[in-house]
């Protein structure tokens, strides 16, 4: 479920956005690598937050990173997840944000996460 995520306002702006990601999911022939589902239904979510006063929003996909990890795999369905994301809010006149998030956890070193 999405829920509003961030409100700033000043005396000329007020911003509305809500988080869209909806749940990780296992990406079948990887390594324990995910992706993001929720895409079923986003034009309309999208349409009814841009009703509501919504003026951006935000999805993000997960990547691991390891020795084989991020899979070529799993890098284009995470890509091509975000890319479909961010056209279908902006054709609902919603800014998209877009986070491909790199876990944290691992014992790799920042010369591997640069790859």
């Amino acid at each position: 479920m999405s829920v509003p995520s961030l409100k700033l306002s000043n005396p000329r702006v007020v911003l509305w956005a809500s988080s869209q990601t909806r749940a990780w999911v296992s990406l079948a022939g990887t390594n324990g690598e995910t992706t993001t589902q929720g895409l079923d239904g986003l034009s309309e979510r999208c349409a009814q937050y841009k009703k509501d006063g919504a003026d951006f929003a935000k999805w993000h996909c997960v990547l691991k990173i390891g020795e084989h990890t991020p899979s070529a795999p799993a890098i284009m369905e995470n890509a091509n997840v975000l890319a479909r994301y961010a056209s279908i809010c902006q054709q609902n006149g919603i800014v998209p944000i877009v986070e491909p998030e790199i876990l944290p956890d691992g014992d790799h070193d920042l010369k591997r996460v640069s790859m």
